[in-house]
């Protein structure tokens, strides 16, 4: 299923911004937690195989989801991209939490959710804000976003949380 490594075992593969040392005018364009692509690790395939600019939007985009869909203070700072057999990727966030509890319209949502499945929902809904924006603009990179998005559709299909992924996309 997932050809995926201990991130904490790993050798890093991103560069920290420490956004203190930044000045004042340059903080808004590399905020906490933005990371930079270490060429020469294993997610090195991932990005041949899709464009940049989708991974650089999804490194933005999905602690922002996750910290909108959990019960956290703040945003996660570690995130690590897990690469399935098909060549499509997600993004998950690691580092102490296991699981998250996670809600929609300010109501909770039971039972905790797996950092994974947690993952998945939040790089599905990063892949279709994603495909709208750029659906007039960039078809190319719409189309491709949306690709990824039925490979990915396709894997929670066989998820053993399938059941939970599909209420927190549904709601």
């Amino acid at each position: 299923m997932s050809t995926q490594t201990d991130p904490l075992s790993a050798t890093p593969s991103w560069t920290f911004f420490d956004p203190t040392r930044l000045h004042i005018s340059q903080r808004r364009e590399k905020p906490i937690g933005m990371r930079v692509h270490d060429p020469n690790s294993d997610n090195s395939r991932v990005l041949q195989l899709h464009s940049l600019e989708i991974f650089r939007w999804l490194g933005l985009a999905v602690p922002h989801v996750i910290w909108w869909l959990t019960d956290e203070r703040q945003k996660p700072n570690l995130v690590a991209i897990t690469e399935l057999e098909s060549g499509v990727a997600y993004v998950v966030p690691f580092g102490g939490r296991t699981h998250f509890r996670c809600r929609r319209s300010g109501e909770p949502f039971r039972p905790d959710t797996s950092a994974d499945a947690t993952g998945l929902c939040a790089t599905l809904f990063s892949l279709h804000a994603f495909h709208t924006r750029l659906l007039h603009k960039r078809v190319e990179l719409a189309v491709e976003a949306s690709v990824m998005a039925s490979q990915l559709s396709a894997f929670v299909r066989q998820h053993p949380e399938r059941d939970q992924i599909y209420q927190l996309l549904r709601e």
